[in-house]
């Protein structure tokens, strides 16, 4: 993640990059990291398009047939989107998933956006009919920039929520964290601004 921000400064230092416009795309593990750097890093991306990604990793590490992370259990859980996506309150996101990936199941997906809705966050999910998680019948990318066109970052949301496990991540606009009472849990805060700036 930290090349990715190294190389976003080094394009805007070369190019006229409209900072209201930026956007990640990422597939499989690279959905996974799409997301999580709109969770770690709010205020960046005006959206986020995640294909297939394995967005529990501790559900996807239990349910594969080879070890995919070294990592025990409780840092898959502290760096799973799933688990972060309070995070993802002012980015609008878009998850592609195909209807016959049996690497990822659809359902990972599914449960990634119903969280994501009963929050009250705006999520669009399309399930690809014919798409495995090799081979897309139908080129998603079409769809995917269709989505991301009208889409603006808001420098100064009203209300921001942050969830996070480690503190370097514990910052979205206005809103920090800056202790956690447990090491092993994610720590969550919504803050709405009044009018009046209180």
């Amino acid at each position: 993640m930290s090349d990715i921000l190294e190389t976003m400064e080094a394009v805007k230092a070369d190019y006229q990059i409209d900072s209201e416009r930026i956007y990640s795309l990422g597939r499989s593990y690279g959905g996974t990291y799409a997301l999580l750097l709109g969770e770690r890093y709010p205020g960046i991306f005006a959206s986020i398009t995640a294909i297939m990604p394995p967005s529990d990793l501790v559900a996807f590490e239990k349910a594969a047939d080879r070890v995919h992370s070294l990592y025990p259990l409780e840092w898959l859980k502290l760096n799973s989107p799933v688990e972060l996506v309070e995070s993802l309150r002012n980015t609008n996101v878009y998850v592609v998933h195909g209807e016959e990936d049996k690497t990822i199941l659809p359902a990972e997906s599914m449960r990634f956006v119903d969280k994501c809705r009963a929050l009250g966050f705006t999520c669009k999910i399309d399930i690809m009919k014919g798409m495995d998680h090799v081979y897309p019948p139908v080129d998603p990318n079409p769809m995917i920039f269709e989505f991301f066109k009208d889409k603006v970052l808001e420098h100064k949301p009203k209300t921001v929520s942050i969830a996070t496990g480690q503190l370097k991540y514990g910052s979205a606009y206005w809103l920090r964290i800056t202790r956690l009472t447990s090491p092993l849990d994610i720590g969550k805060i919504t803050a709405s601004l009044k009018d009046d700036g209180t």
